[in-house]
């Protein structure tokens, strides 16, 4: 199989109130995902792919292939199809990449679902999906077993623990000490561009995790986009995203077939961070803005050399200006680049690069991939609208969903005019920047003004006490969900006094709570759906501001 790649000059366009980034990248896919990969990792047998720096032990494109037609075949023998499904259920884990690989290898579906979800979210992917096999660690092994009986599907489910005695039947230590089949074929996908290859759940942060469904193609443009941004700066990559998020399928892939080493951490403390990043010397972090804030402001950012790190991608959630600002000053020389990655694009859509904090358009989510055309929609009348005018940001690109998966939803909700309505507020400027608020339920109107609840947030994050912030509300009340810095005395009576002298009495918040914590997601992004669950009395009506979530 042959993929073409074409480079294209950046170019902006406007027509008919529309912005679109440059041409799409030329992308052949002829025989589908696991065909290119087995013959490309053929072809490099020796080259590094990964090293776990918790054990040390290096991987190269030759064993992990081994390994996955070894599982790939064990498949076989379980009855595995190309229209089956197999979840993955893992954080971060070195046989991760052998597993994604061994399912590509068949042409099945791969379901990368977050082992973090709770008890009755996981009852209902399974109900769902009904998988044909389960790969869990062992420490979600029990979580999976129990949510497998609670959706009466346990005796239906093949479930593979990753570790444990190798001795037992549910251990893949016991596949991969077979013998390879040398008569091993990957599957050929007829159609790329209809063939679901990858589901992939949004992340629920305000509401139900809904069900995304991508193809082959689809996968594949983000792929060679990717390689695109950082292949010529990137020799080794450290991400601490799980496999759950949509970036993390694609950072795998890409180095299935690039020079691109992938370093797999051993823990998440900020100094175990920047250690392994001098240790390393890693060039290229992928990390969420919050947990890049918490290294920069620690103390051990001064006690090791980074002049190795050449790039930094921040993501998973909005950047503000004062965080881009606070990053490039503790790690001066590396670039920021900031995602704005979609699950139902199946990646990145727009990207912002930041060469120092004297950049032009700090407060930007960056401008549009290739490929990809957005329009910004009238809250009201639904008519485009032009530059720097705030709408519902609307999207379509090559690598848009096939459809959402047994989720119920008809088209005509998220879909208008063949583009994805996002529930984001957003414009863009005459240059081609694109700038995201908000959700469109955020977006709050009085009398006098209209505003956004994270214009709330970014003056409450400016008080010296206040670690984290999120605005909730309602038709009757604004609340504040506050977490406090560490060992600070921080009181509502002092954050009712910096409100009052930051915040238009509009927009004030009617109560404040100070928390321990926030309900996350497993990529860090605060689960705004469960604050308002127990602190707001009129559950919030969503229908289109949850889907791109």
């Amino acid at each position: 199989m042959e993929y073409e790649c074409e480079e294209q000059e950046e170019e902006i366009v406007f027509k008919e109130e529309c912005l679109n980034g440059p041409l799409a990248l030329k992308v052949g896919n002829n025989e589908g995902l696991g065909s290119f990969f087995y013959k490309t990792m053929f072809e490099n047998m020796g080259r590094i792919y990964q090293v776990d720096s918790s054990t040390g032990k290096v991987e190269t494109c030759g064993s992990i292939r081994e390994r996955a037609i070894k599982i790939a075949t064990e498949l076989k023998h379980m009855n595995v199809t190309p229209e089956d499904i197999i979840m993955v259920c893992v954080r971060l884990h070195p046989e991760q990449a052998t597993i994604l690989l061994s399912i590509f290898l068949l042409g099945a579906i791969v379901a990368p679902i977050d082992p973090e979800m709770t008890l009755t979210e996981m009852k209902e992917t399974l109900i769902k999906l009904r998988p044909k096999v389960i790969f869990c660690d062992l420490r979600n092994a029990a979580h999976i077993e129990r949510s497998l009986m609670e959706a009466k599907l346990y005796k239906q489910v093949h479930v593979i623990h990753i570790g444990g005695d190798p001795t037992s039947k549910k251990s893949l230590d016991s596949v991969l000490v077979k013998e390879p089949d040398i008569s091993f074929q990957p599957t050929i996908i007829q159609d790329s561009k209809k063939k679901i290859c990858l589901i992939i759940a949004t992340q629920g942060t305000t509401g139900s995790p809904k069900l995304v469904c991508h193809s082959d193609y689809a996968l594949t443009y983000q792929i060679y986009l990717h390689r695109q941004i950082i292949l010529e700066t990137t020799s080794r990559l450290l991400s601490f995203f799980p496999l759950n998020w949509i970036l993390q399928v694609v950072l795998c892939c890409l180095c299935y077939i690039t020079s691109i080493v992938k370093v797999l951490p051993s823990s998440y403390s900020e100094r175990a961070i920047v250690r392994l990043i001098h240790d390393y010397r890693i060039d290229t972090l992928i990390i969420s803005t919050k947990d890049c804030l918490k290294i920069v402001k620690h103390d051990s950012v001064n006690d090791f050399n980074l002049d190795c790190l050449k790039n930094i991608f921040i993501g998973g959630d909005i950047s503000t200006p004062l965080e881009i600002v606070n990053i490039h000053r503790k790690i001066n020389g590396a670039r920021l680049i900031q995602f704005f990655a979609l699950t139902e694009m199946c990646g990145t859509v727009a990207s912002f690069v930041s060469e120092s904090f004297d950049f032009m358009s700090p407060a930007s989510t960056g401008k549009l991939m290739p490929g990809f055309k957005i329009k910004i929609g009238d809250l009201n009348t639904r008519v485009s609208q032009p530059p720097n005018t705030w709408g519902e940001l609307t999207i379509t690109g090559p690598s848009a969903m096939l459809k959402y998966f047994k989720g119920n939803i008809p088209s005509s909700i998220y879909m208008e005019k063949g583009y994805f309505r996002t529930g984001d507020l957003a414009e863009y400027d005459s240059q081609g920047h694109l700038y995201v608020l908000g959700k469109v339920t955020d977006l709050k109107e009085t009398e006098s003004t209209k505003f956004c609840l994270l214009e709330i947030e970014e003056i409450l994050m400016d008080h010296p006490l206040v670690s984290e912030v999120a605005v909730i509300a309602d038709n009757k009340d604004i609340i504040a969900c506050v977490v406090k810095v560490e060992y600070s005395n921080l009181t509502v009576k002092s954050l009712e006094e910096f409100i009052e002298q930051n915040l238009a009495p509009q927009m004030r918040p009617t109560k404040i709570k100070i928390l321990s914590e926030f309900p996350k997601t497993n990529i860090g992004k605060t689960r705004k759906i469960i604050l308002e669950q127990n602190y707001l009395k009129v559950p919030i009506q969503r229908s289109i501001g949850n889907l791109s979530v």
